[in-house]
């Protein structure tokens, strides 16, 4: 088994443990070479130091040891806690976890967390150092003795509580970006100070800020509005649009229908009677036995009835024509896109598709989820 050196670091106020794997049984007789070698990785300003592989040695069975990249990463994290760099420490810590958790990975990950003021995330790191595999370097009693202490000092940092209320209440919360949670109304530990609390649902978000003052217990309400509730406040719900809908397209297509023949009907029969009449007078006045101007009064008066009906016509049919066009036009603009949202979020209805084959021709009903 390889032999490593263990050494303890004080960061941000606390004894952290930054591991390496156990020595084997002839660490006393290999004592002069740990010693240099822990000379070597002397400590710095705060006490922390590389971890220092050795020679390999076989393995002892029942011993369980950090890997070699797990030495890097651990050795990576603690010249970035020295640097105050918490957040590539808490990204190295997670990579070692990644590789195999270990309870002093668990505790150290904990400690980053809680220099950062991520009250949630350190007090869920610490409850899994109990059940993390056991590192042989530290016996499980001091690994819990350090983790008690933590859990301890995280109690006093995270003073501030926030009793949430959450309109819907199975939306998830999170708090200055951190880790999402479900909602819940027991009291959050939190830094005191102001916190950001985004909440989220299915149908959308919300943020809030909130002020929590130290060792006191703040009540806060945070609530997403659900577009179709407010809809359906309003008495916009599917089956209303749906019937709006049919009335307006039920009025628009004949409206345009009848109202195109109808001015077509009106501007022909102007325009039909306005050029007879035109030209009856012009024959009129060329032919020698001219109409008698009594019957010509007569009929000039009946192409100017014809021509005014037909005036008449195309403005109904015109008005028609454009009171279709715009109840089709804001079917299509106003309530189909509605329509589309609402059924969109449930599964479609039954539908009857044509089938045709060399062996059958016919209907299939298929339905889509």
């Amino acid at each position: 088994m390889r032999k490593f050196s263990f050494i303890l670091a004080l960061l941000a106020g606390f004894m952290l443990p930054l591991t390496a794997v156990a020595q084997d049984s002839s660490r006393k007789a290999s004592s002069s070479k740990s010693s240099k070698s822990s000379k070597k990785s002397s400590s710095k300003d705060k006490g922390a130091t590389e971890v220092v592989a050795e020679p390999a040695a076989a393995p002892e069975p029942d011993k369980l040891s950090f890997s070699d990249e797990q030495t890097m990463l651990n050795n990576q994290a603690v010249e970035a806690t020295e640097k105050g760099n918490y957040s590539k420490a808490e990204q190295l810590f997670k990579a070692m976890l990644e590789i195999r958790e270990f309870n002093i990975t668990w505790m150290n990950l904990g400690q980053t967390y809680a220099s950062q003021g991520k009250c949630i995330e350190a007090a869920e790191a610490f409850s899994k150092v109990a059940g993390a595999a056991r590192i042989s370097d530290y016996s499980h009693e001091e690994i819990t003795s350090y983790t008690n202490q933590y859990v301890k000092s995280l109690a006093q940092k995270c003073s501030a509580k926030v009793v949430l209320k959450c309109k819907p209440a199975e939306m998830t919360v999170s708090f200055d970006g951190g880790k999402k949670v479900k909602c819940s109304s027991k009291p959050i530990a939190l830094v005191p100070g102001r916190h950001s609390i985004y909440g989220e649902t299915s149908f959308g978000f919300n943020t809030i800020g909130v002020e929590l003052p130290a060792n006191q217990t703040t009540e806060t309400e945070i609530e997403v509005i659900n577009p179709d509730d407010v809809l359906a406040e309003a008495g916009i719900t599917h089956e209303a649009l749906t019937k709006k809908s049919k009335l307006f397209k039920a009025l628009g297509y004949p409206f345009i229908g009848i109202g195109a023949a109808t001015l077509g009907a009106g501007i022909g029969l102007a325009v039909y009677y306005y050029f007879d009449y035109k030209d009856k007078f012009k024959i009129n006045q060329n032919d020698q036995s001219r109409m008698p101007s009594e019957e010509l009064r007569k009929y000039r008066n009946k192409n100017t009835t014809y021509m005014n009906v037909g005036y008449a016509l195309s403005a109904v049919g015109g008005a028609m024509l454009v009171a279709g066009i715009t109840l089709v036009v804001v079917d299509a603009v106003k309530y189909k896109p509605q329509i589309e949202r609402f059924e969109s979020n449930n599964p479609k209805a039954f539908m009857i598709s044509p089938m045709i084959s060399p062996d059958f021709g016919g209907f299939s009903l298929t339905t889509e989820f």
